[in-house]
């Protein structure tokens, strides 16, 4: 496995940490204490986060794409964000 293929194989494996935290906190709660690391899903979930995001500055920094300036719309994210919330209200299945 080259450096490339081990940094795509990292953030697949963050994002199933994501995935694993979210059902945790499904499931019991965002205050909830995961006993395996003494922090909330919360936090769990923060940290998750930073480690998807170093590794796609890593996987970045590897293919010499500089990410510095990049500044997304979030709030053209957000609003998209809301829009389908709004359509899973309508549909029944989000309160």
């Amino acid at each position: 496995m080259n450096r490339q293929e081990y940094i795509l194989s990292k953030i697949v494996q963050e994002c199933s940490e994501v995935q694993k935290v979210c059902t945790k906190a499904q499931f019991f709660g965002l205050d909830s204490v995961n006993h395996e690391t003494g922090k909330t899903n919360i936090l769990c979930l923060i940290d998750e986060w930073f480690d998807i995001f170093t590794a796609i500055e890593k996987l970045a920094e590897h293919i010499n794409l500089d990410i510095s300036n990049m500044n997304p719309d979030l709030d053209a994210k957000s609003e998209r964000f809301e829009k389908f919330y709004e359509v899973s209200v309508s549909l029944g299945k989000s309160t």
